[in-house]
């Protein structure tokens, strides 16, 4: 990042906080992955204390020009509040008044005494967002990949970057570490598991196997594929000692090649991992899905549901009455409208019935497919029926038009059966 990128941050970081009070949007839940888990709230909550804009941004031209002894701009900002051996703000403003009585050149102006203000803390509230913005993007070491912006209409070509991430050993480690269904799979489970028994089933973007340890025991037959070698490694690695009727390969579902027509009963493509292909492979998926599931087998899989993504884009939503809190959120808020995605795109959002953009997932490095649950059923109508759909939060069925159209679920279940022409 130059150092005009980082001054101009800073105005974008203000510019965007009063973006704030003209946006409309409605009250968000807890964020809980991406960049979050690269907060570290006592540094957050106290960095900006006691400090100027002016002084912020004197620091943050430090660390770009290497002149800082910290190249964290986090680390580098914390240090205007709590000094360098981890004293309070009000501590270490004594301390700089007496080194300044005595004559030591410190080299740093004293920060302004000035007393408390909602003005104020509201302007530590800005350095903080600006802080965790510029930290996070240090981290991602910010490329083209990073800025893919909003498509109303996805491109029909191949995309690399998000099968190069998943090809990643911590990527997949971490994965692999995963074991629990969540609420639509267990529900989805409930309904077919008497007739697993009798199934041969094919678990597409098999992950780390979080999916294989719930049903796998239960099937006839189970074949578990993903795109990524580290992800098919992770798998043989995790299932190494168990029954022989579970094998794994890699594949890609949009040339399920290694496979005959109608050779499996149940197809799982779980997790939104059909949401990572482009919008012309994703159409390939079904018509693979389609050509290998036997008539009247079924298929399961989840994608992101586009009508809960205005939420992720409105400074409203983000909200909150704790200040640690609400910093994380705007910090989020703003990657995703000001980094991550193109300003001017996101209000046509809703436009189209699908969308690809980057939500922040895995700390802004995919790009990921949203649809609306009527788009997404009309795009089961060729090849398949008795759709059921199922909310992300707490599994229950939506039924009808309405709770359709009303579902703020951020990703939603679907499991239809396979119809072909005799």
């Amino acid at each position: 990042m130059s150092l005009a990128s980082t001054r101009l941050t800073w105005v974008l970081t203000v510019a965007a906080l009063g973006d704030g009070r003209r946006d409309q949007g409605v009250a968000g839940g807890d964020d809980v992955d991406g960049g979050d888990q690269l907060l570290r709230r006592d540094v957050l909550e106290q960095e900006a204390a006691g400090a100027g804009a002016e002084r912020i941004v004197d620091v943050l031209v430090e660390v770009e020009r290497g002149e800082h002894e910290h190249r964290d701009p986090l680390l580098a900002l914390g240090h205007l509040g709590r000094g360098h051996d981890g004293r309070s703000a009000a501590s270490n403003r004594r301390v700089v008044a007496d080194r300044a009585a005595a004559n030591v050149n410190t080299g740093r102006s004293p920060p302004p005494e000035a007393p408390w203000s909602p003005a104020g803390r509201f302007a530590e509230y800005g350095a903080t967002l600006l802080a965790y913005s510029l930290s996070v993007l240090g981290r991602l070491q910010l490329t083209q990949k990073h800025l893919p912006g909003i498509e109303a209409r996805p491109p029909g070509q191949g995309d690399d970057t998000n099968k190069s991430e998943y090809e990643d050993r911590a990527t997949a480690a971490h994965y692999a570490r995963q074991s629990d269904l969540q609420p639509p799979e267990e529900a989805v489970l409930s309904l077919i598991v008497d007739e697993l028994p009798e199934k041969r089933m094919l678990d597409i973007g098999v992950g780390g196997g979080r999916t294989a340890l719930h049903f796998a025991k239960w099937t006839k037959a189970y074949v578990g594929v993903d795109y990524s070698a580290a992800m098919i490694a992770e798998c043989r690695k995790r299932f190494a000692n168990y029954p022989s009727r579970m094998s794994f390969a890699e594949a890609d579902a949009t040339r399920l090649t290694s496979f005959a027509d109608d050779s499996f009963d149940f197809v799982l493509f779980s997790f939104n991992g059909i949401d990572y292909v482009p919008h012309a492979d994703r159409l390939e998926v079904l018509n693979e899905v389609h050509r290998i599931c036997r008539p009247g087998g079924q298929f399961c899989f989840s994608t992101h549901n586009l009508q809960a993504a205005p939420q992720l884009f409105s400074p409203r939503s983000q909200l909150s009455a704790r200040p640690g809190r609400l910093v994380r959120r705007l910090g989020k808020w703003f990657l995703l409208r000001f980094v991550y995605n193109r300003p001017w795109a996101v209000k046509g959002l809703l436009r189209s019935g699908h969308a690809v953009f980057n939500d922040g997932a895995e700390r802004g490095r995919f790009r990921t497919y949203y649809i609306t649950p009527l788009v997404q059923i009309e795009q089961l109508d060729r090849g398949f029926s008795d759709i059921r759909v199922f909310a992300s939060t707490d599994g229950r069925e939506l039924i009808g038009e309405a709770q359709l159209r009303a579902a703020q679920d951020p990703w939603l279940y679907y499991l239809c059966s396979v119809v072909k022409q005799p």
